[in-house]
């Protein structure tokens, strides 16, 4: 596979340097064509692609006629123009979170994608954090999800407020999990130190009888991102920044009274989930070239990216709705 980039800011930096990094791109790693990076910002995709040892394209037309597939890290208002030019013109698409600005752009999206017969793919990363992807298969009928994503004031995604920037992150892991769509969403939020709601907490409630809380900050003052996961007889934390889980199972549940404290330890089993030390990076593009190459399924499809954007800009109503 012949792979390009669009975006070569903060995130397609990232991206770029794990995929020249690849073994598995183009004839050979010293081939330049392996990995084709644009950019608006000229200078800075032909200063990145010389710093790495690859090709850098002048516009998008000669990126996508010197590749097979185009992972987009652009800014999100450029996602759907960027995506349907890339599938139209028969080329796989990897296309960072969120998947659009808005739903019909989503939808413009994934129809071009099944009129090329080509992968939409999205990039929602934590679905490949070893805290996740570990525990795949493992966490049955969830009744209570907590989510926490807090994260330092940095001036940039400031195109988008907290929900779609780090809300949506969780979003995704929750309807990945609860595998429903919510039927009563409510939030709370506010600008703090931007024109966007920059702190938000939002409640989804699910036909299953599941329940999610989730809180997004981009004003806090340290970094946390955790998911507690609650389902019969089992309690699972997860840590998505050192990306490691601790598994609590009570074996019988509530059914079978517990005496005291002590009673209630030495039923208690417990198991840690380490950090494996695979990249989530590297792993999304792995799966996302085996997608492209029909080795395996397409795991965050584009219609997944479209469910937790439509989540997403359901809280993001409601907080409009609390303002008006």
């Amino acid at each position: 596979m012949r792979v390009g980039l669009a975006g070569c800011g903060h995130l397609g930096s990232r991206h770029a340097g794990k995929l020249a990094a690849r073994t598995d791109l183009g004839k050979s790693p010293g081939d330049a064509n392996r990995l084709v990076l644009f950019d608006t910002d000229s200078p800075r995709a032909s200063g990145l692609a010389d710093q790495l040892g690859v090709s850098a394209a002048r516009n998008v037309r000669e990126l996508l006629d010197a590749v097979d597939a185009v992972v987009i890290a652009a800014p999100t208002v450029a996602h759907a123009e960027l995506s349907v030019t890339a599938l139209a013109a028969g080329r796989h698409v990897l296309v960072e979170k969120p998947i659009a600005v808005t739903l019909a752009e989503a939808d413009r999206m994934l129809a071009a994608a099944r009129a090329a017969s080509r992968q939409l793919m999205v990039g929602h990363i934590e679905r490949f954090n070893p805290g996740v992807r570990r525990l795949e298969g493992r966490l049955f009928a969830p009744r209570f999800i907590e989510g926490h994503r807090l994260a330092e004031y940095k001036p940039r995604s400031l195109d988008i407020d907290v929900i779609l920037d780090l809300m949506i992150h969780d979003i995704d892991l929750v309807l990945h999990l609860v595998r429903e769509l919510p039927f009563r969403i409510e939030a709370a939020g506010t600008p703090v130190l931007t024109g966007k709601i920059d702190i938000a907490n939002a409640r989804l409630s699910f036909p299953s009888g599941a329940v999610a809380n989730l809180t997004a900050s981009r004003v806090s003052l340290t970094r946390t991102r955790k998911i507690r996961i609650f389902m019969p007889e089992t309690y699972v934390s997860i840590d998505l920044a050192t990306r490691g889980a601790q598994v609590y199972r009570l074996p019988g549940g509530a059914t079978e009274p517990v005496a005291d404290a002590e009673a209630f330890l030495a039923r208690l089993q417990h198991e840690s989930i380490l950090d494996d030390g695979q990249d989530q990076l590297d792993a999304e593009h792995t799966a996302f070239l085996k997608a492209c190459l029909g080795e395996a399924p397409n795991p965050v499809p584009g219609e997944d990216g479209r469910a937790a954007l439509a989540v997403a800009m359901e809280v993001i109503g409601r907080l409009a709705e609390r303002e008006g």
